[in-house]
């Protein structure tokens, strides 16, 4: 998501540019990419929020940005903050499910799960994972009945806690080179990026139902009404995999290769953080693009909330909101 990429061998990087999934179709074969439309001039709310403004979560009550070294911060839509939560450094994707908000904190070498009630701020729980380091740039996940974390254990694994109360509740395995998951459809999505595939997982059993082949270099994950979204970090792309027939669309992105980035996906619109610019924006009906925004201002996290998208941009410790 919000920190640059970690450099990779030229050998490494040549394989996984020749390694890109056919897709389905390609919707935006012929299209004509929309002009650049520079935030300042899309009567954006702007939010001064020191010291790094990293990962976005959407909730009915506001929504929440890591800030790192000031914790979790809760904004209004007139850009006023309305919460605080302190927390250690929480360097993955944060997740809403069981009427909460769930962050994967680490603080001191400790990993944690923070979660912190969506009517009530004020009501915050911490879950330890004693002996497990989170995998940064990854993703927490909820379920029908657990939220999921992803560590860097050897064998890898990926960790459940059970809502109900709060402790964990076991482990699953998962490959080697998982990056990150989100939760829908009955199912666990897990990115594999050095294998440009996600993996279908059965949250009871573990099994691997699909392996299946999208865009280069899959990172973050959105889940939509009726699909999974997919950013590639490579190209750069996004892969939309139906969730019932699996069936995937790869939409190409403009500008170059992410470093870090973000998806979030409504059931009106697909919005990718991106390094080009600051954003771009994906009919889910046509998989095309319709809007661009910029101008680039390194990595960051993206949300959506109703009809308004959230943008976070670190380097510039800065929150914008504009209408979708």
């Amino acid at each position: 998501m919000t920190r640059d990429l970690i450099a990779h061998s030229a050998a490494v990087v040549a394989v996984l540019a020749g390694c890109t999934a056919t897709p389905a179709s390609d919707p935006t074969a012929t299209q004509t990419e929309p002009a650049v439309e520079q935030i300042d001039s899309q009567g954006a709310t702007e939010i001064s929020a020191t010291p790094f403004p990293d990962w976005i979560t959407a909730t009915d009550a506001g929504v929440w940005v890591a800030n790192v070294g000031a914790g979790l911060v809760r904004y209004d839509d007139a850009g006023a903050k309305t919460a605080e939560v302190p927390t250690g450094d929480i360097a993955l994707a944060m997740d809403v499910g069981f009427g909460s908000l769930w962050a994967g904190s680490t603080a001191d070498g400790r990993a944690e799960v923070v979660r912190v009630d969506i009517g009530d701020p004020g009501s915050v729980t911490r879950i330890p994972l004693p002996g497990v380091t989170l995998a940064e740039e990854s993703s927490i996940a909820a379920t029908d009945d657990a939220v999921w974390v992803l560590t860097t254990s050897d064998p890898r694994t990926i960790v459940a806690i059970d809502p109900a109360d709060n402790t964990v509740r076991g482990t699953l395995p998962v490959a080697e080179n998982a990056a990150a998951l989100r939760g829908g459809f009955g199912s666990l999505w897990v990115t594999r990026n050095a294998d440009d595939t996600v993996d279908r997982v059965d949250p009871a059993t573990g099994e691997v139902l699909a392996s299946i082949p999208v865009g280069p270099y899959p990172q973050f994950l959105a889940v939509g009404d009726d699909a999974v979204w997919v950013m590639n970090q490579f190209g750069p792309s996004v892969s939309r995999i139906d969730a019932e027939t699996e069936e995937v669309t790869t939409v190409p992105l403009p500008g170059r290769r992410i470093n870090g980035g973000d998806i979030a996906a409504s059931a009106d619109a697909v919005w990718v953080r991106t390094s080009s610019g600051l954003a771009v924006r994906i009919d889910p009906l046509t998989a095309t693009v319709t809007r661009r925004i910029g101008p680039a201002a390194g990595s960051g996290s993206i949300a959506i909330d109703g009809t308004s998208v959230w943008i976070s941009a670190h380097d510039v410790t800065t929150v914008w909101r504009i209408d979708d």
